[in-house]
């Protein structure tokens, strides 16, 4: 850590021009925008200048940064374990404190909240419920082992045969997530007392188990943790607008598909303006022209390009070839069958091809990101583990059933995956950082799922999103008894405590990405 203490030092020295107590404008300003591109926050009252330090910082560069210009300190309660450990390095990094004048929140947030929210921390903390159960821990990592072992003997004992072969598949999949909810544990330090230990064991569950680089994971989860559902800086939003829309503010304000120089706009005044537009599902261009005072096409749904209407209310041929009835718009029952139609296309359509997205999307970028910072450790361990498993199964199934076996396997983890970590967010609501305080930054985006022994083990207790979103470094065995302590703090506040089934929740899904491709939609044809 000696080159944390240098740079920042160094850094120090034009900074003591700076007065020892400022005013929250004065830190708002310094939010990494701007000439200066400085980055201010404050934990307990003090400010720091995290403009260097932000680069250097364990649990990536990036969420440190996403507070810059704001009160940080109920974000580093939640997110370090041993904090004296990490307020050592702090001390090089204050430049100030708040002055007298000045309150200890800031004024868009809500001071009983947050003084109520504090001491429950400390009941929490009282109660040991931050402590973690090593016989759990070691149960969930034992049970990890026998899935992946068995899948591996199903192959080697039976062969190849349908029924083993599904099984098998089954076995390692279900190997896979678990593994995957056992590193997200050692990554927000809860299954050690010791961050270091944590660290440790996530290295080899993620690199050597799982074949991912444990930097590249806590760089994008901490900045999830950080602002969730907050677009631009909650990497799990990037699927907006690629694969399809999210949240109706984000939906309604995206750009309208012909307004652009590539496509020019109907209402400008042009009449009969032909422009050449992508056949859906193919890479032929076709040219259609442009009424005015009509929309010319639509992309019907949040994935661009799947569909396409032209409109033309002089009951001329469309593009397709088909003539319009009566005055060129479709009757009442094609039009409600249509929209049946967009509406499949809108929710259930994107929710099985992002997890198919989401397979080619991680390998590359695993790799992408661990040779741009250098990570060859844990490249080598990634590229290991590709090895291993091709040992391990290549000379029981051959090659070819073994691409099958594996890629399957990983497509559905992925759908696994999605839906258990999205079913908590995706329906809930999803806008630009507010700069709202930690608590109500995380309840709204964030809700249960009623508690079970299958839910606790399938969704690896993240059916207890509220709970481990306020307090991540919290076992995951301790969410239950944290959630009525939780839940009467809301009450108290007036904030919704969402809670619903599992298959709710998967339907929720399904219902949010419809309504998200339909505000899309309305902001397309009146917009």
């Amino acid at each position: 850590m000696a080159p944390q203490t240098g740079s920042t030092e160094k850094e120090a020295k034009p900074i003591s021009a700076f007065p020892q107590h400022l005013t929250w404008e004065e830190i708002k300003i310094h939010n990494g925008r701007g000439q200066s591109q400085q980055q201010w926050l404050v934990i307990d009252r003090n400010v720091y200048d995290v403009s260097t330090f932000s680069k250097l910082h364990p649990g990536g560069s990036r969420v440190i940064s996403h507070y810059a210009g704001q009160d940080a300190t109920d974000a580093f309660v939640a997110f370090h374990s041993d904090k004296a450990l990490v307020r050592k390095y702090l001390k090089s990094l204050l430049i100030g404190e708040l002055a007298p004048d000045q309150p200890s929140f800031e004024s868009n947030k809500k001071k009983s909240l947050l003084e109520d929210f504090r001491e429950l921390r400390c009941t929490i903390e009282k109660m040991g419920l931050l402590k973690p159960s090593y016989t759990f821990f070691f149960m969930i990592f034992l049970h990890l082992l026998v899935l992946d072992i068995a899948s591996w003997l199903m192959i080697w004992y039976f062969g190849i045969s349908l029924v083993p072969f599904l099984v098998g598949m089954a076995f390692f999949t279900t190997a896979q997530i678990q593994m995957g909810w056992f590193q997200h544990d050692l990554g927000h330090c809860s299954v050690f007392r010791k961050p270091k230990w944590n660290r440790l064991l996530q290295i080899i569950v993620i690199n050597v188990l799982k074949g991912l680089p444990a930097s590249w994971w806590n760089h994008l989860h901490n900045q999830h943790h950080a602002k969730p559902n907050c677009f631009r800086k909650d990497p799990d939003l990037n699927m907006h607008p690629l694969l399809f829309s999210l949240g109706k503010t984000l939906s309604v304000e995206e750009p309208h598909p012909i307004n652009t120089p590539a496509f020019p706009s109907q209402n400008n005044g042009i009449k009969d303006t032909p422009i050449k537009v992508t056949a859906s599902g193919t890479n032929t261009l076709r040219t259609i022209h442009v009424r005015s005072n009509c929309p010319d096409y639509v992309m019907l749904g949040t994935i661009k390009g799947l569909i396409r209407c032209e409109e033309e209310r002089d009951g001329k041929e469309n593009w397709m070839g088909k003539k319009r009835r009566g005055d060129g718009c479709w009757n009442e029952k094609r039009n409600r069958l249509y929209r049946n139609r967009k509406i499949f296309l809108l929710s259930f359509f994107p929710s099985v091809l992002a997890p198919l997205a989401l397979v080619p999307f991680f390998q590359l970028s695993i790799f992408y990101f661990a040779i741009k910072r250098k990570k060859w450790l844990e490249l080598l361990l990634v590229v290991s583990f590709n090895i291993r498993v091709c040992l391990m199964y290549v000379p029981l199934m051959g090659f070819s059933n073994f691409m099958v076996y594996y890629w399957m396997s990983r497509y559905l983890e992925s759908t696994w995956f999605i839906w258990v970590s999205q079913m908590n967010h995706i329906p809930m609501n999803i806008d630009y950082d507010k700069n709202k305080d930690w608590v109500s930054t995380q309840l709204h985006a964030t809700c249960n799922v009623n508690q079970s022994l299958f839910n606790d083990w399938f969704t690896g207790h993240l059916n207890f999103q509220i709970e481990h979103h306020l307090f991540p470094t919290m076992p995951r065995h301790n969410y239950w008894k944290a959630a009525p302590l939780v839940k009467a703090l809301c009450d108290k506040h007036g904030i919704e405590y969402k809670s619903k089934t599992l298959l709710g929740a998967f339907v929720d899904i399904l219902h949010s990405l419809k309504e998200s491709g339909e505000h899309w939609l309305e902001a397309y044809l009146h917009g």
